[in-house]
Formats: C-alpha cells, structure tokens, sequence
C-alpha cells in the first residue's frame, strides 16, 4: 500500500480514507475501531471538565450560553412590567446644567426628589447610599428628610439604599438616622449570588432584609390585586434576571431615541442576532440596544409647560421609580447581555420587572443534588455529552444502533428544552455540548469530506 502511495496512484491526502478498502484486497479485515482510542480519550476529558470544571472553562462556555439564550429571549419578553416601571436617572448632563458638582447637595436632591413625589408614583427606591454626612454649608439632611416625611405621610413609601450592615458607633443601619426614621432600607449588596439577584439578604442580626426589586414588589403587591408575593418564601431563590430588548412605546417622547436600535420583526431580530453570535470577530460592532425600562433624566422634571407636564403626569403617576445615577468617575455599572455596561440601578428595575411579568415564575437557577454544586440540569447535560460520545464511538457499528442513539439524543434534547421553559430554569451548556460534539466528530466530518474529494477525483 506504502508504494501506491508513493508512485503517485493515490493521493496523499487519500490514503486514510482508503486504508480499510485496501486491507481488504491484502485479505486482511477493516479495523472499525481504528481511532477509537482517541475518540474514546478525547470524550472522557470533555466529560471531565464539564463535571469537575478545571480552570473554570465549564463556567466560561454555560455563562456564554446562558448570555446567548438571555439575548434571543430578549426578543418576546413581555412588556406586562414595562408599563409599571420608571428609572430616573441624575446624569452628567444634570450636573452640568446647574453647574453642580458630585455628590449632590441635599437641597438639591430635596428639589429633585420632590418634583418627582409631586407627579404621586406608587413608590420610590433612591439608589443612593446615605451613610455619610456631606452636608456643605447651611445645610443638612434634614432638608431632604423633610421631603420624604411630607410624602411617606400620603402614603408613597420611599426606599433608600443600604448596604445592610451597621455603623459600629451606633449599632444601628448605615443610613443616616434623620432619613432612616422616615424612609425604608432597601439592601443593595450581596456575596456569594455571582450575576444572580436575591430577594433577601441575611442581615446581621440573622432577619431577611428585602433587595430593592423584592421591596417594591411587595408594596405595590399591597397596593394591587392578583400578586404572588405570599407564596414567595423568604428564603427563595435568587432571580436569574431576564433581559428584555425593546424600549418603552413612550420612550421617544421623553427624550431623543433616534440612536437606539430601530424595532423590527422578531424572527428578523433573532435570526441577526444567532449570525452576530456566530461571526462576531467578522462583523463591525452593532449599535446597542437602548434600556428597556423607561427612563426619565432629572432635567426633564424641571418643565412648566402644560402639555410636558401632563405628560409627565401620566407616565409617573402610580408607577414605581427607581432613582439612579450615571456620573462619570462614580458610575455604578453592571454588565447587561443584551445592553452592556449600564448603570447598576437597571438590573434593580429589570428584576422589578421580572416579578411583575412572571411573578413567582422567573428564572432561577436549579437546585443542587446534595452538597454538591452540580444540579439536574448538569446532571442531564453530562448525559447528553455521554450520548454525544457514544454516538461518536458507534459511528462504525450498524445503522439501526447509530439510529437508535441519534433518536434517543433528540428526544433527550426536547426535554430538556421543554423542561428549562416550563420551570424557568438557566438553559443547558449548549456551548460547551456543541465544542465537545465538534471535537469528537471532527475526525469524521474530515474523512467524509476527503470521500467526496477522492469521489470526484475519480470521477
């Protein structure tokens, strides 16, 4: 076989195809296992580091996945709590405007604060920490505490930050005690949750402490019918926060959007998304998507025009508002899969939103099997990888058992699929299941494609 080769009769690159044709003719048998050390070798280690996840690179491929699925998703979430929600943002272009500087004076907050209480939203969250006094010249936070006072009595609760530990001079919360006697305390940092948002924290004290978006949706739960806060335990799992995409239809009449994405069809949306996903390094940067919680800048309260008045009117009042800050050199951000960098007071209103629009149905993440960190959606997609593998080393074997094996991977695929939309979990690691299927079938969809390469050559 050596001398066919090197007296030109068959090609070089022919000659692994045709190895088992040519044993044949010498009498001797094919080899179906041939490679099948190195299939079988190539499997276990994929196996290995999705189980054990060395160097994080499981972590790496499920994170990538669960981005992409959150973005195509992005596409149809509902706009139920969109239609509830406001973000009020203090930008640069505020600071500028009455030639102000950071932090803000609480006369000024106190001014802000007030034109907002005055359009009587449902409640408010202020995404500002109040645990130091900054008071400048002939003033103090009392200015500001005499503001939420005058509107908590009309029945707009108001949430202030926290970071839910305790001064140790005072043993009390770290918020100043003129606002902390009128406002409510909204926990705003966590450890040990990575990207998920939880609805309690554990205080100090050992008593659950509400985050932001928990906290809202519990006084507007008290306020409207047909919520599901009482049968959210308290030790509930974290919110795995779903991303929506389009902004609010009232969005272009509060400020300029002609720099957001353009809306178009859904399947459009999603089949530009899946080519952006895939061939991302060839393609120039899209523009991202504006928030899609409506959102109002400070400046825009200060009008006296009837009609903007009446506009803001109806879009604040009975609504929840959340207050937030984008200042250069003291951002707040968080990473958004389908926005990216933007404020950190987003996810705040996009996990209110969740609520509002799933209720005690959002996505979470599933729960571990014993001590272990692995959990049942792991658990399904080491055995789709088995599948994958053995399909991979019974590619040689007859067509009824590499049938069976296909069948039994498709049906395995729909349920899991089936079972991660009806129970709102995190989906499977389809981005590592999809390396580990072209590793082990690359060796394969070579000799394939030098069959048909020597097909036409002989032909």
């Amino acid at each position: 076989m050596t001398e066919f080769a090197k007296n030109g009769l068959l090609p070089q690159s022919g000659l692994a195809w045709s190895r088992e044709c040519f044993l044949m003719c010498e009498g001797v048998p094919p080899r179906p296992t041939a490679g099948l050390g190195r299939r079988l070798l190539l499997g276990v280690l994929g196996l290995m580091i999705l189980a054990c996840d060395p160097l994080g690179l499981s972590s790496a491929t499920d994170k990538a996945s669960e981005q992409f699925f959150n973005r195509l998703l992005s596409v149809f979430y509902p706009d139920r709590g969109q239609q509830q929600i406001v973000l009020l943002l203090l930008d640069d272009a505020f600071l500028l405007r009455h030639d102000l500087h950071w932090p803000l004076p609480y006369q000024e907050q106190a001014k802000v604060l007030a034109r907002l209480l005055h359009y009587r939203p449902q409640a408010v969250f202020v995404d500002l920490l109040y645990s130091h006094d900054h008071s400048r010249a002939n003033e103090t936070p009392q200015v500001l505490a005499n503001v939420f006072a005058r509107y908590t009595q009309q029945d707009i609760p108001v949430l202030l930050a926290s970071t839910g530990q305790t001064l140790p001079q005072t043993d009390q919360v770290d918020t100043l005690s003129a606002l902390a006697a009128v406002t409510k305390p909204a926990v705003v940092q966590w450890d040990g949750q990575g990207e998920r948002y939880p609805l309690t924290v554990t205080g100090r004290d050992g008593q659950p402490l509400s985050t932001p978006a928990y906290a809202l949706y519990q006084e507007h739960c008290q306020r409207q019918q047909g919520c599901e806060t009482r049968e959210l335990p308290v030790d509930a799992p974290p919110i795995a926060v779903q991303w929506g995409l389009h902004t609010a239809d009232q969005q272009p009449l509060l400020s300029n959007s002609q720099h957001c994405q353009l809306r178009s069809s859904a399947l459009a949306e999603t089949f530009q998304m899946v080519l952006s996903a895939l061939f991302w390094r060839f393609s120039s940067p899209a523009a991202l998507p504006c928030p899609y919680t409506l959102t109002l800048n400070a400046a825009e309260l200060e009008t006296t025009l009837p009609e903007e008045r009446a506009l803001l009117r109806s879009v604040l009042q009975g609504r929840l508002v959340l207050v937030g800050a984008d200042i250069t050199g003291a951002a707040d951000r968080i990473f958004s899969p389908v926005h990216g960098q933007i404020p950190a007071v987003y996810q705040h209103a996009m996990a209110l939103d969740n609520l509002l629009t799933l209720q005690t149905g959002y996505y979470r993440d599933p729960p571990n099997l014993g001590d272990t960190s692995l959990d049942l959606i792991s658990v399904i997609g080491l055995c789709f990888a088995a599948a994958i593998l053995a399909i991979a080393l019974m590619r040689d074997q007859g067509w009824f058992i590499r049938t069976y094996l296909r069948t039994g991977l498709a049906l395995l695929l729909l349920i899991v699929t089936v079972l991660c939309y009806q129970l709102r979990l995190t989906p499977l690691n389809v981005v590592g299941l999809g390396l580990l299927s072209l590793t082990l079938f690359r060796h394969h969809l070579e000799a394939r494609a030098e069959t048909r390469d020597h097909a036409r050559q002989g032909e």
